[in-house]
């Protein structure tokens, strides 16, 4: 085999036996050797909620009469910031990430994970937690599933940063990709505990309860051994799993034992883990990660998956050479569950990202020692000024000072300071008081200075260019209908580092979400409506559907390339009134055929309750004819119904005209055969005539020639009757034409205008 070949048959990797005690606990070690950050960061904290007067301050004020004051100014200027974030919030958005017809798919699931950001509460937990990344340094966003099945299935909670502990070691990667673990620790009821893990119900409960009823009166004997007979299972260190023997029954008594060893033996302090007076106990969900080496194939278009030899499709496509395997270097996530020193459970990760569900949000971290700040550390000098000055100005304004020889007053001094202070004093002399021998003086000269006055007012605005909340010119720029647009700008350039962090952390927020709706959707034929909008109408996405004639599915969400980017434009309603006013401003200059067009625009801009009813009116009323193109469209339709009249008038006086002309041409043909028939009878009755009196006919044909008539030529053209001779001028031929010669007998047929019968 050639170097560069990969054995596709090596064996995989062991699996891994889990977290062990040891392990955790040099863990819990190196948690305590971290830089004391904590504490500061708690301080920091307690200067936001306006807790800014320590014991020492307050009994020094008290012994010199002067009096506390506090004026709170961190609070409303991490408010204002805050305020900056709600107007600047992005949406998510799923976009493919190069696949091909994938559109379709990332619409679908981009509806999905709004509807995650909405029902998981995630817009709220990364507020709270830009609140903590602002002001503290860090935050922390839970992103899993939600154990309550009667909840919503997802969840985004803003977890507090003492419960967070993370591997110091790891790289400043803001995704913590190389950490080798995440620890949080929470205190919860025992009760609640053994519910959570019933198969070690009496672990918790004796050990909640500092084994009261298990540990012996004294500490020399009654303990186990570690030595069994064959009736006995073997009790191993704990975190291993205890495997009987065979034909042994195992019993929880080697079990607590071993685990009661190990508490008495482990560096986990009592105190971190237990409280028996409240009955709780602190369990500590630890997300760790385990490497290997391991064989991996690489797509052409990107993917990458671990090699699997049970697959036949890894293993054809290895075959065939369409990829190639690797060797890499991957780490897995998994899920260990400890009471102090004892290990409840240890799984592979939950969720199929194989990623810490732990989001952090960090704004500034110390170059040399990786500790976290916010702005709050910066702000605390300037909040410790303004009290003191305040608090000197109060003390001043109040103050009273007193000349006296001794034995002026009659009074002591402790009373005589009490009554000079009071509003009301009254103050007796000495009889023997005389103002060349004595002298009682009581001076109020107090006045506020221009220097502290403004050193108070440099202090004021010093937090405020710290959080780069703008100065004085903000407020005169009330005035403009673009105010609030400048000041998003100008908040958003004064931290742009801390926006930026903060974008990238919700942005981890939203592929988290994804992957576990991904993950769920997988598989399962789904149909998602579109909501549309003012440009397209609503429409159904199949996802996951079954394609005829093929082993694939159409819009397969777990072959389709998907991320998450965040809307180009801030979704806050603020934000949105702040574009209603610049729309509005450009609306009204826009002339009247393209406001039809940009108002359902304008729609989307306002709070209204039916929003999206009122654009779909919209759109339908604009759809709908002016009161020109509906005259328009009458006159046409009444055109159109006059000309489609016409046709049918014209189309019936066609028909009528049709009938007419057939009755005529029968009248005609009717007339015709009438007249045709009275011809032959009446030219019948003229033959009759002629041959009864020949002399007859040369005055008939003289009659009719002196009528204007004109015998027909060639003369007749019947068949049956005979050629007619000539006819000559009377003067030439005084004898009259007559017909051939008789027929010699009626069975010879018509040879002349004679016929058989008399009746034919």
């Amino acid at each position: 085999m050639a170097d560069n070949d990969v054995d596709t048959a090596a064996p995989k990797p062991e699996p891994t036996p889990g977290l062990t005690l040891a392990q955790f606990e040099d863990w819990h070690k190196e948690i305590k050797e971290q830089p004391p950050w904590r504490s500061a960061t708690d301080r920091v904290a307690d200067y936001f909620d306006g807790n800014q007067l320590d014991s020492d301050i307050l009994r020094k004020q008290q012994s010199i009469g002067m009096p506390p004051a506090i004026e709170p100014l961190m609070g409303p200027a991490l408010a204002y910031i805050c305020g900056q974030e709600a107007k600047l919030r992005r949406d998510f958005r799923i976009v493919p990430a190069g696949d091909k017809g994938g559109d379709d798919v990332a619409e679908a699931i981009n509806i999905k994970l709004n509807e995650a950001e909405r029902h998981a509460k995630a817009d709220k937990a990364c507020s709270n937690a830009f609140r903590a990344q602002a002001g503290l340094g860090v935050g922390w966003v839970e992103v899993s599933r939600n154990p309550d099945p009667f909840m919503y299935r997802y969840r985004a909670l803003d977890v507090h940063r003492n419960e967070i502990f993370y591997d110091w070691k790891g790289t400043r990667d803001p995704d913590m990709h190389d950490h080798r673990y995440l620890i949080r620790r929470r205190w919860t009821d025992k009760e609640q505990a053994k519910l959570l893990f019933p198969d070690k119900t009496e672990l918790i409960e004796k050990a909640a309860t500092g084994w009261q009823s298990f540990e012996q009166f004294t500490n020399d004997g009654g303990h186990s051994t570690g030595l069994h007979m064959s009736t006995g299972a073997v009790a191993p260190s704990y975190g291993a799993v205890t495997t009987p023997l065979p034909g042994d029954t195992q019993t929880s008594y080697p079990m607590l034992s071993s685990a009661y060893q190990s508490e008495r033996g482990s560096s986990i302090e009592e105190q971190e883990w237990r409280d028996s007076a409240n009955k709780r106990v602190a369990l500590f969900e630890v997300w760790y990660r385990v490497w290997s080496r391991v064989l991996i194939l690489r797509s052409p278009d990107g993917r990458v998956v671990e090699y699997d030899q049970a697959n036949e499709v890894h293993v054809t496509a290895v075959a065939q050479g369409l990829v190639k395997p690797e060797y890499a270097v991957i780490s897995k996530v998994r899920l260990s569950w400890w009471l102090g020193p004892h290990k409840l459970s240890d799984e592979p990760c939950p969720y199929a990202h194989n990623r810490i569900p732990y989001v952090p949000f960090w704004n500034r971290r110390e170059d040399r020692t990786g500790v976290p700040y916010g702005l709050g550390r910066a702000w605390i000098y300037l909040q410790d000024t303004v009290n003191a000055t305040l608090s000197k100005l109060r003390w001043g304004l109040s103050a009273v000072r007193t000349v006296r020889t001794e034995g002026a007053t009659v009074d002591d001094d402790n009373t005589l300071r009490r009554e000079v202070a009071r509003s009301d004093a009254d103050i007796v002399l000495t009889k023997n008081f005389t103002k060349d021998q004595h002298v009682f003086k009581v001076e109020r000269d107090f006045q506020l200075t221009d220097q502290q006055s403004n050193m108070l007012n440099d202090s004021r605005e010093g937090i405020k260019r710290v959080g780069a909340m703008g100065g004085p010119e903000a407020t005169q720029q009330q005035a403009s209908p673009f105010a609030n647009a400048d000041l998003v700008h100008q908040a958003s350039l004064g931290q742009g580092e801390l926006f930026d962090n903060f974008q990238g952390s919700r942005t981890e927020v939203g592929e988290l979400l994804t992957s576990m709706i991904i993950e769920d959707m997988s598989g399962v034929e789904t149909t998602v409506m579109t909501k549309g909008d003012v440009s397209k109408a609503p429409r159904e996405i199949r996802l996951n559907a079954p394609t005829p004639g093929a082993a694939y599915l159409t819009n397969d969400v777990a072959r389709t390339r998907l991320k998450v980017e965040l809307e180009d434009v801030p979704a806050s309603s603020s934000y949105r009134g702040q574009q209603l006013n610049v729309f509005g401003e450009a609306y009204k200059s826009t002339p009247t055929e393209f406001q039809k067009v940009l108002f359902p625009y304008m729609l989307t801009l306002m709070d209204l309750p039916n929003r999206d009813e009122a654009i779909k009116a919209v759109r339908e009323a604009s759809s709908q004819p002016t009161e020109e193109q509906i005259q328009q469209r009458i006159e046409e339709a009444v055109k159109k119904a006059l000309m489609e009249s016409d046709a049918d008038f014209r189309m019936k006086e066609l028909v009528e005209d049709a009938r007419v002309n057939d009755a005529k041409i029968k009248k005609l043909t009717a007339d015709a055969v009438a007249k045709n028939t009275e011809a032959s009878f009446e030219a019948m009755q003229a033959a009759g005539v002629v041959i009864a009196a020949p002399q007859a006919a040369p005055v008939a044909d003289e009659i009719m020639r002196g009528a204007g008539h004109t015998a027909p030529a060639p003369g007749a053209t019947s068949p049956n009757i005979a050629a007619v001779a000539p006819q000559v001028p009377a003067e030439a031929n005084p004898v009259p034409v007559t017909p051939g010669t008789h027929p010699s007998s009626p069975a010879s047929g018509m040879t002349g205008i004679e016929t058989p019968r008399l009746n034919d």
